[in-house]
């Protein structure tokens, strides 16, 4: 997970970066629909809150801003 933490620190300039909660392989945005996991193989997934439920949001990225901005467009924001 240490990796997993330095490619969320990198994936985004530091005033950009969106305020993250951890637990697991999972980070959800704080205050937002949103989360990435980290999928055994490496790649970010991402998925939005619908109805208290975590459901996909589209395909993995190798890259967290990826994966986030899926998630993103998922729910159209």
């Amino acid at each position: 997970l240490a990796r997993a933490r330095a490619a969320l620190e990198s994936a985004w300039a530091e005033d950009e970066r969106p305020a993250l909660r951890a637990r697991a392989n999972r980070w959800t945005v704080v205050d937002a629909p949103f989360q990435l996991r980290l999928g055994r193989d490496g790649r970010w997934w991402p998925y939005r809150e619908e109805r208290g439920r975590w459901l996909p949001a589209g395909g993995p990225a190798q890259d967290p801003a990826t994966a986030l901005a899926t998630a993103e467009r998922a729910c159209g924001e």
